[in-house]
């Protein structure tokens, strides 16, 4: 703890330097000092461990946190109509609406030509309307509008 300042660093690392210590046991009871070699273990554990931390909270300081994955409570009839949806026209759907993608992206991550995407979110927010009887953005009613972007 002396070397991390934090308990759960200092655990972590004792116990990854004691299997690694027994992992290897057959070369380090021939040491001079496996316990020197142990404790050498866990203290090189806690040190990268400690910099693996400040370089994660440095690059987490530069980028904005994710925007935050739609809850299914929230609109339950769409999320319950997405569901309804082909598995082509529902993975589309997600990739360009809840992962924000670009069309040229979701046509990268799913293989596709970005032509084959605009196609297939077209389909997938016409059956959308049907599904949940809108007929556009001005539709009254729900406040469950599905139109392109």
């Amino acid at each position: 703890m002396l070397i991390s300042g934090d308990v759960e660093v200092a655990e972590d690392a004792v116990g990854e330097a004691c299997a690694r210590t027994l992992a290897r046991w057959s070369r380090v009871r021939t040491m001079q000092s496996p316990t020197g070699w142990n404790y050498r273990v866990a203290v090189n554990v806690a040190r990268r461990r400690l910099r693996r931390q400040a370089l994660e909270a440095r690059l987490l300081r530069r980028e904005p946190p994710p925007r935050p994955i739609p809850a299914a409570e929230a609109h339950p009839e769409l999320w319950a109509a997405l569901r309804a949806l082909p598995a082509r026209q529902r993975q589309a759907m997600a990739l360009r609406y809840v992962a924000d993608l670009p069309e040229r992206e979701v046509a990268q991550v799913m293989g596709i030509a970005p032509g084959t995407v605009a196609a297939t979110l077209h389909a997938a927010r016409t059956r959308l309307r049907a599904l949940l009887g809108t007929t556009g953005p001005d539709a009254p009613g729900r406040g469950l509008h599905v139109t392109g972007r």
